[in-house]
């Protein structure tokens, strides 16, 4: 908890952050958002860890606390989970459970591949089908 005795401690930290801030903002205000987003990282972690200073957004600590955050944001969505949707699901025996953890990352493999294909990496919807067909060992029936 920061008291007045604590952020006394911190002082030289929170100078330093503010400094920094003020720096990139004036270098870059159009990433306003970002450099907000490391400065707080960056004092979070200094103070916490004794990290040293981040100097620029793309720090691999950053980008994979964020990357985390973004995992987690994902599975603790409404309807994630199959079994949310279904609430019968949840009594299927362990046995079965490989086999439709596998058509989950069928349709996961697909998803992607659509996205890639959106992106104009592939060019059609059959092409991006066969190709996780292909690569894979289990086939979808």
């Amino acid at each position: 908890m920061l008291t007045k005795a604590m952020v006394r401690d911190y002082h030289p930290t929170f100078c330093k952050e503010a400094l920094l801030l003020a720096s990139s903002i004036l270098e870059n205000p159009n990433a306003l958002d970002k450099h907000i987003e490391r400065s707080s990282a960056s004092a979070t972690m200094s103070i916490l860890y004794d990290y040293p200073a981040l100097e620029d957004e793309h720090d691999k600590t950053l980008m994979e606390i964020h990357g985390f955050i973004d995992r987690m944001s994902a599975a603790s969505a409404p309807g994630a989970y199959l079994v949310e949707l279904f609430p019968w699901m949840i009594h299927i025996p362990e046995r079965y459970t490989f086999a439709l953890s596998i058509v989950c990352l069928k349709a996961y493999a697909i998803e992607l591949q659509i996205r890639k294909m959106e992106k104009g990496r592939i060019g059609t919807f059959s092409a991006a089908y066969s190709h996780v067909q292909e690569t894979s060992q289990y086939r979808l029936r």
